[in-house]
């Protein structure tokens, strides 16, 4: 009796499971067809504009021929010579006028030196620059002399700040000073992140630190050169 019992449950739950696949199948092909749909219908939107312009064209007489295939061709200068990207090739990154060079190639994956600055981008937003035009390397330190040790940034946009931080601390490199302070204020924080993230990818730097409490704290950063 027991036995069949479990036996009887055994099939219900068959049946419940069997219920659901079906339910599942015929929720896939609802779906389906649904997209089927979708898809046939974009495809006879797309033909019926193609038509509309193929009739406006036709029907605009004084339409010189020769000028619409003009128009058409793309000129020489526009189109970007495709360039095989190699290690030690320079080269900007998009929306970055700064002249870098490459460090290292992984597939589609690239890391850009900047400025001494690591920068990991994707080749596709390279732009090659000719060889003849070196990108600036920090190899030794020069003497500069009336070189502020301090940076005022508060109030300014990231972009902006990171610009003078650029400046700021290319000089300060170049001059005897050790430590600089960058005073950013403390605000939401966000300047203050990311004037501390831009400066750990320059690799003449040692370290950041906040400033001691006479010395401003977290609204300033301390800057160590190596």
């Amino acid at each position: 009796l027991e036995l069949d019992k479990k036996i009887n449950e055994v099939n219900i739950l068959k049946e419940e499971h069997q219920k659901q696949i079906e339910s599942f199948n015929l929720e896939k092909e609802k779906l389906k067809e649904k997209y089927l749909n979708e898809l046939n219908d974009y495809i006879e939107d797309i033909k019926k504009k193609a038509e509309e312009k193929l009739d406006n064209i036709k029907d605009k007489k004084e339409i010189n021929v020769i000028e619409e295939i003009e128009e058409l061709k793309i000129e020489e200068k526009d189109i970007k010579e495709e360039h095989i990207f190699e290690v030690g090739d320079n080269v900007r990154i998009d929306g970055n006028n700064q002249l870098g060079f490459i460090s290292e190639i992984n597939n589609d994956n690239v890391i850009v030196n900047i400025k001494n600055m690591s920068i990991k981008t994707t080749l596709d937003k390279l732009e090659f620059v000719s060889k003849n035009i070196k990108p600036k390397i920090y190899e030794a330190r020069s003497i500069k002399k009336n070189v502020s040790s301090e940076l005022n940034v508060i109030g300014l946009r990231v972009e902006e700040a990171l610009e003078k931080v650029d400046i700021f601390i290319d000089d300060a490199y170049g001059s005897t000073l050790k430590k600089v302070r960058i005073i950013h204020g403390i605000g939401t924080g966000a300047l203050r992140k990311a004037i501390r993230e831009h400066l750990k990818k320059m690799k003449i730097i040692k370290s950041t630190s906040n400033g001691d409490f006479y010395d401003g704290g977290s609204a300033v950063t301390i800057v160590e050169f190596k």
